[in-house]
């Protein structure tokens, strides 16, 4: 077979398409690439790494048309050879197949999860409910509605505390975050730093989200990674440990590495049971260096930036998502430490 068949998928397989663009878009693109299966991306930013890329057809869609993503989609579904698959690359694209599922499934297939379980992980403030109801180890939390009822509780708060976006992304567009990258939290020292910071971000974003600092180094951070099907079977577990971030402390994922840590691995479970989760979910820990206790601070809905890493421990996890989704027999598979 000549690597041109296998770039266009002339092995006869249903395409995949990918919602939403950027790295992770590029990713599973890399990822599927000697499968023979043709990756469309879907996206509405002009994508200058997938416009350039072997490994993936784009389709740029307007931001400006309602319902035109609805429409790119079916058009090139009604175009495709077979049936396409539909995997959501970033936590927005996610949003939109759980709302749109059923119209989506009149030309696709995908498994994905219910609308109230992804906007439990989703929503920051949403997901640290849920984590209390259920017991669930998470850093103390605290929203405010207005400034002045935070200014009235600043010095009363233990610190070091966290600020982060109850929505991803809140902050995406904020100018004084995307100037030092994707920062994903905000330390705040003191009771004056914490007015501070506060103060900004509610200028240009939502009301954040405040929880307690977990105290650990970059390398303290984990992430469970699990694949469950239709019927909820983990087809996939695997635990990460980030080694870097970037930025510094605040930032994304840089590089991470398959390890297995059975309690972690237990908590990570115990989310995805509780939601519970179809699809893939990135249960999100730090671990406290001055008690040893994992923290449970987020869930991800999706594929995390770092999945090749388990591809490395033997899991591709883009492949095992979709052949199940179009009902192939898919067995568990278990990534190896790397």
């Amino acid at each position: 077979m000549r690597r041109h068949d296998l770039m266009n998928g002339e092995l006869g397989r249903s395409p995949l398409f990918v919602v939403g663009g950027g790295l992770l878009a590029l990713g599973i693109a890399r990822a599927m690439r000697r499968t023979g299966v043709e990756v469309v991306v879907f996206s509405t930013s002009p994508e200058p790494l997938l416009s350039r890329s072997r490994r993936c057809r784009l389709v740029h869609v307007s931001s400006e048309v309602p319902g035109a993503m609805l429409v790119a989609i079916a058009t090139e579904a009604m175009a495709a050879r077979g049936r396409p698959v539909l995997i959501p690359a970033g936590d927005k694209s996610l949003r939109f197949a759980c709302e749109h599922e059923a119209a989506l499934l009149e030309h696709t297939v995908s498994v994905l999860p219910t609308l109230d379980a992804a906007r439990t992980v989703l929503e920051k403030d949403r997901f640290d409910g849920f984590a209390t109801r259920h017991g669930l180890p998470v850093p103390t939390s605290w929203v405010f509605d207005d400034l002045a009822a935070m200014e009235r509780e600043a010095s009363h708060l233990p610190y070091p505390l966290a600020v982060k976006p109850a929505l991803s992304s809140h902050w995406h567009d904020a100018p004084f975050i995307s100037a030092f990258g994707h920062i994903k939290m905000l330390r705040a020292n003191t009771p004056a730093e914490f007015v501070a910071h506060v103060t900004r971000v509610m200028q240009v974003a939502p009301a954040p989200l405040v929880q307690e600092f977990v105290v650990g180094g970059d390398d303290e951070h984990f992430s469970y990674v699990s694949y469950r099907n239709r019927d909820g079977i983990e087809l996939s577990g695997t635990l990460l440990r980030k080694q870097r971030l970037n930025p510094i402390r605040y930032g994304l994922g840089t590089c991470a590495m398959v390890v297995r840590q059975a309690a972690m691995e237990q908590i990570g479970r115990r989310v995805t049971d509780a939601l519970p989760y179809r699809s893939v979910a990135s249960v999100c820990f730090k671990r406290d260096v001055r008690t040893g206790e994992p923290k449970v601070f987020e869930v991800n809905g999706r594929l995390p930036l770092n999945f090749p890493a388990i591809a490395l421990g033997g899991v591709n996890l883009p492949w095992l998502m979709y052949r199940d989704a179009l009902g192939e027999s898919v067995v568990p598979e278990v990534a190896v430490p790397t």
